[in-house]
């Protein structure tokens, strides 16, 4: 398993670390955790989070201690070191996949369930994105294996590295992760594992809470220090546990938001689940196998009840149940691979390996087509209806444009992968040489995700980045004050270079018992407010604000001249606009 374990690992390295760095912080959450990094290097914080000045208590800091440890070698913090621990989490994450499998099932399947998640587009993406889910995803899904591994071969080291996985979990994100308590629990409880000899789980136990407690006990002792104690009890504990839990702060979703967006994030290989329902599959995967399985189910059924009953949801979240899945759908596939399945196993793994294939093609062929100007490439985007205008949303250069053929040569390179997967995984069915194909088109996908990812992801950046923005804003106030009205999470503080005053209302001061409806409303009346206190003030000169906010500006506005200085019309929803307000002696003078 040495062997497997190295090769996954250049795998993550080889499709995440390409280009990592090459585009800008998108927001929200990229260019808000870049100011916070950015914030935190300056100020020497350690565990006490800081944004725009204001005490920031939504994440622990386990995330940023990491983009700090790369910001030391790096000279600085910039956008390679903020999505560094991402792709350290799709590496644990892959690494603790392909081991357990492995373990169980066989070292042929552990390589499969480790290459999976890189072939799906939504973990190829976040592997490169700055954000703390996948980092905490990796560290839930190695201490949930450890424990289960604990658990069946009564090895009381691996149960206190479960829980030093658990802590380093909640250092990341947060007091989720301790779903893995009843995870063990239940299991320990329903799946029965077989007692050995000689162990003793009370030492287990015993290291697993230390290992467990330690690192957070670590950070909130430094928070009181840095911070106090009122910031850990009000800000940690009340707003961000309880609140959260209890009501949702944002993200609002139906309790069935994530069995519709499950399957989307786990294609394409979620179409071998069905597998599992063939009692040849279920009888070639094996005892220990089947114990693993067994477990991976009780873990999606656990986590999905729970955070169905969670108010906030988002796609994102689901990566918690990617380890998972990623287990069944390794053993069915290295079932239907085997010569022993019956045909009509191995017939529904052929259907799907095909239809992966086609999409490939897909895929290959489109990148191609657009990258050749021509009468074919325009009579195919006019077929497809809203393709053109979806096209220049994006922000993309059209043909002859400045950028296009550089753009052009990416897509072309590109597809090759796509294409040469495609090609392959014909020839391996023509042979019917499934466990050839199944590992070419997995191969094939990440890939090509990440030559995507390195090679055009960037070209957007004229869309989503606010570094124009900041940049113009920076070259128009100079070092004047500047106030942002009700949006403050706009990703323009780590571009812009210093803090920005921001009006909008405080969820601290809403009452705990209004409904949603009535909490946005009360912190837009406590926008206003807080704008009326900044126009009072006659030095107070710039203030950005979103354009579709201007009709709802309070009568306050009224009492200052201003006028538009600047719009624009690059954002993800809609323009910004600066407007600039007379100084109260220039309007005497008038």
């Amino acid at each position: 398993m040495r062997f497997i374990a190295y090769l996954l690992l250049a795998l993550v390295a080889l499709t995440t670390l390409p280009g990592l760095g090459e585009r800008d912080f998108w927001p929200p959450d990229e260019a808000r955790y870049g100011a916070i990094a950015a914030e935190m290097e300056a100020e020497g914080v350690v565990a006490a989070l800081r944004l725009n000045g204001e005490a920031y208590g939504d994440k622990p800091p386990g995330y940023f201690w990491l983009v700090r440890a790369a910001a030391w070698f790096r000279g600085g913090v910039d956008e390679w070191c903020l999505r560094l621990p991402s792709v350290l989490g799709a590496a644990i994450l892959v690494l603790a996949l392909g081991l357990a499998v492995g373990r169980s099932t066989g070292a042929q399947a552990g390589f499969l369930a480790g290459i999976l998640p890189l072939a799906t587009a939504a973990f190829a993406w976040q592997a490169r994105y700055a954000q703390l889910d996948l980092l905490f995803a990796g560290l839930l899904t190695w201490s949930a294996f450890d424990g289960f591994r604990a658990l069946e071969e009564g090895r009381a080291g691996l149960l206190t590295r479960s829980g030093l996985a658990l802590g380093l979990a909640v250092l990341v994100k947060g007091p989720l992760a301790l779903l893995v308590l009843p995870l063990l629990v239940l299991w320990r409880l329903i799946g029965r594992p077989p007692r050995r000899e000689g162990a003793r789980p009370g030492p287990g136990i015993y290291g697993f809470l230390v290992a467990l407690i330690l690192p957070i006990a670590l950070w909130l002792i430094l928070a009181v220090e840095e911070a106090g104690f009122a910031f850990v009890r009000d800000e940690l504990f009340m707003r961000n546990v309880v609140d959260r839990a209890a009501k949702g702060l944002a993200h609002l979703q139906p309790w069935h938001f994530y069995l519709r967006r499950l399957p989307a994030a786990l294609a394409p290989f979620i179409l071998v689940l069905p597998l599992w329902l063939l009692p040849s599959i279920r009888a070639l995967v094996g005892a220990p196998g089947r114990r693993l399985a067994a477990f991976c189910l009780l873990w999606i059924l656990l986590f999905l009840l729970v955070q169905s009953l969670f108010p906030g949801k988002r796609s994102i979240y689901a990566f918690l149940f990617h380890a998972p899945f990623q287990v069944l759908f390794a053993q069915a596939i290295a079932a239907g691979v085997s010569e022993r399945a019956d045909r009509l196993a191995r017939g529904w793994l052929g259907l799907v390996l095909g239809l992966i294939g086609l999409v490939l093609l897909g895929i290959g062929a489109g990148f191609l087509l657009w990258s050749f100007p021509g009468a074919l490439r325009d009579r195919v985007l006019e077929s497809l209806p809203g393709a053109s205008t979806r096209l220049a949303a994006l922000g993309l250069p059209a043909a002859g444009e400045v950028g296009f053929a550089a753009l052009a040569r990416g897509a072309r390179l590109a597809a090759l992968p796509f294409l040469a997967g495609a090609v392959l995984v014909a020839v391996d069915l023509l042979r019917r040489r499934l466990d050839f194909a199944i590992d070419k088109a997995a191969l094939a996908l990440a890939l090509g995700l990440c030559a995507c990812c390195a090679l055009l992801v960037p070209a957007l950046d004229g869309a989503r980045s606010r570094r124009g923005l900041a940049e113009e804003l920076r070259a128009r106030v100079g070092d004047r004050p500047m106030a942002i009205y009700r949006h403050h999470d706009e990703g323009i503080l780590y571009y812009f270079g210093r803090r920005i005053a921001e009006l909008r209302g405080d969820e601290a001061g809403v009452p705990a018992d209004l409904d949603r409806e009535a909490r946005v409303a009360a912190l837009e009346r406590a926008a206003r407010v807080a704008l009326e206190g900044w126009l009072a003030t006659p030095a107070n000169e710039f203030l950005l604000i979103r354009a579709d906010d201007r009709a709802g500006l309070p009568p306050a506005i009224a009492r200052r001249r201003w006028q538009v200085v600047h719009d624009d019309e690059v954002g993800r929803d809609h323009g910004f606009e600066l407007l600039r307000f007379a100084a109260v002696e220039e309007e005497e003078r008038r």
